[in-house]
């Protein structure tokens, strides 16, 4: 008797050993199944300020045209987009030929990007003055880090021209400009609060932000030039109506210095 109910209790000993492994109470493989990481996804998008779409349009755009005095260069302003799951860093490169020069502002990188976010990136492109070209056009790449398969590219249109020597000087005229704004505190799409692009607006600057008019100031009709503007020099650290604490980045054309008026 004693015999039956030992072999009784090792029966269900097994039975119960064996169902918690189904369940996985005691598996090792389900927990490490558990522990899992999610699989990591790399991408990007990849954007250039351009006023091509009118006011207010958020349409993306590859490509954009501007100016280039030999002795000016000209600066275009980028939108970069994480696409990935995971934070990356992305890397900047660019096609141009050994007569132009491509200058990434803050250097060629844009580090430690979480998944989603969009930051921008600034650039200068000159030519040199014994130059050839009447136009070229040079494109711009941005490349994950972490997976160089993925990248995305934009397309800068350069159109060689002297421009005229007259400069901007708003203490005494009100010059006409064309500009592209972009602020970034932490939105993850375009209209999110934290992130704002107008995408082209042209008006009479006269009373402006400080940061703006020292940005004007000495350029000329035709030029396009990109500035950050800090919070002390716009709107300051609280001005809740507008975007108080945080950097205003333009991207500026010159349209007309009003100089003869």
């Amino acid at each position: 008797m004693k015999n039956v109910i030992t072999i009784g209790l090792i029966l269900i000993l097994i039975v119960t050993v064996f169902m918690g492994c189904l369940d996985g109470t005691d598996s090792p493989t389900s927990s490490d199944d558990e522990n899992e990481e999610t699989e990591k996804i790399y991408g990007v998008s990849f954007l250039v300020c351009t006023k091509a779409g009118g006011l207010g349009s958020h349409k993306p755009y590859t490509s954009s045209i501007h100016n280039v005095d030999p002795s000016l260069g000209t600066d275009y302003l980028l939108l970069v987009k994480n696409g990935g799951n995971v934070t990356d860093t992305f890397r900047f490169s660019s096609d141009a030929p050994s007569d132009w020069r491509v200058d990434f502002h803050g250097g060629n990188e844009l580090p430690d990007i979480p998944a989603g976010e969009w930051h921008y990136k600034a650039l200068s492109i000159r030519v040199n003055t014994d130059s050839s070209d009447v136009s070229r056009d040079i494109k711009i790449t941005a490349t994950s880090k972490s997976d160089s398969s993925k990248y995305a590219s934009v397309t800068t249109k350069n159109t060689v021209v002297a421009l005229d020597p007259e400069q901007a000087d708003l203490d005494m005229h009100p010059a006409k400009v064309d500009y592209k704004l972009v602020y970034y505190g932490g939105g993850t799409d375009v209209g999110e609060e934290g992130w704002y692009f107008n995408q082209g607006c042209e008006f009479e600057a006269s009373s402006v932000i400080e940061g703006f008019k020292e940005a004007v100031k000495g350029m000329r009709v035709g030029q396009t030039k990109v500035v950050e503007t800090p919070p002390e020099k716009a709107y300051g650290p609280n001005d809740p109506k507008h975007v108080g604490g945080r950097p205003l980045v333009f991207e500026i054309t010159m349209l007309d210095t009003n100089t003869e008026d």
